[in-house]
């Protein structure tokens, strides 16, 4: 199971890479985390987006077995580069850009590898022509820092639950949710193509440098799915504008949430959802004290203004010179 959590989900690029970028080094790891280990990556061909974003990512266990995972994707001020930022609008490799990293242990059995993230952010950027390590490498470790309490945040979380409901019911609801959601989309699909009466969708737009991006969506309305081909699409510029298939399959995500319908619980069902109280293991825990009562508008009452005991002085007007102001002649 692959928890997502995502910042600033009006941006396609940042919707579904996470989850391409956990399931990609939980692939790399697998068999070799141990309990406190945290995984650090921001390369593009590893699920990442742009360098500056990188992902830490912490795996929960049950026991000896890896449950499921949490991670955060954070935007660092600089990881090097030829330009402060770590954005450059010029740049043609990608060690212009930074530090690329693609998988490593950030935190091993619980220590902070401080030596290794120094490495990798300030001393190999630098090797780089014209290129720079960090320009701020304590914010940087402060930050990874930051994501690596988040994560652990998350876990604490998810553990609770699994301890009120039992990892069972938790992993349950979890399954159904992207049943729910896979379901959603097969539903838009047929929908869509009921509308144009099964006929291929084709759109062809030009970037600034007149490169053709020409798409055609073939879909099959007895499954609902969908074929997104770029054939006609130009070719690879020399720049920093190339998406990469992790992008791509975002900007599908965004395409396919922006036409989603508010739909009611298809898998999970209404009468699945008042039993789920009854499965606690344990009672809740209030949030507030028991003697605790949200107060009704109406009782609300305004309170006297109090009188500044520290009141400024006030200064007297100034006084306007009695003859007039020289004119010019």
């Amino acid at each position: 199971m692959v928890t997502n959590s995502i910042a600033a989900p009006h941006l396609p690029v940042h919707l579904g890479s996470m989850s391409t970028c956990v399931r990609t080094q939980a692939d790399i790891w697998k068999g070799k985390l141990k309990r406190g280990d945290v995984i650090v990556s921001n390369h593009p061909e590893f699920g990442g987006t742009h360098l500056p974003d990188i992902t830490v990512i912490t795996p929960a266990f049950s026991g000896d077995e890896i449950i499921f995972y949490v991670a955060s994707r954070a935007h660092h001020a600089d990881i090097g580069g030829i330009l402060p930022g770590s954005m450059p609008p010029h740049s043609r490799e990608l060690y212009q850009e930074g530090a690329a990293i693609e998988s490593e242990k950030l935190v091993s059995e619980g220590k902070f590898n401080e030596k290794r993230i120094t490495e990798l952010l300030y001393d190999e950027p630098a090797q780089y022509p014209e290129c720079s390590g960090t320009r701020c490498l304590a914010d940087n470790i402060n930050d990874l820092k930051a994501q690596i309490a988040a994560n652990q945040k998350g876990i604490n979380l998810i553990s609770t639950l699994i301890e009120d409901y039992g990892e069972e019911v938790v992993q349950f609801y979890m399954i159904n949710i992207q049943d729910n959601a896979e379901l959603s989309v097969r539903n838009l699909l047929k929908e869509v193509s009921k509308r144009f009466e099964g006929q291929d969708l084709h759109a062809i737009d030009y970037m600034d440098d007149g490169s053709p991006i020409e798409l055609k969506i073939t879909i099959n309305a007895e499954k609902g799915e969908a074929v997104f081909d770029f054939d006609g699409t130009g070719p690879e510029v020399y720049g920093n504008s190339n998406p990469f298939f992790v992008k791509k399959c975002n900007s599908f995500e965004q395409g396919l949430r922006q036409h989603q319908r508010p739909r009611s619980r298809h898998l999970l069902g209404n009468n699945l959802l008042p039993t789920l109280p009854h499965l606690r293991r344990h009672p809740p825990q209030p949030r507030l004290p028991q003697t605790y009562r949200r107060p009704h508008p109406q009782e609300f009452v305004p309170l006297p203004l109090r009188q500044s005991s520290s009141r400024r002085r006030q200064r007297p007007h100034r006084k306007l010179p009695s003859t007039p102001f020289p004119t010019a002649p």
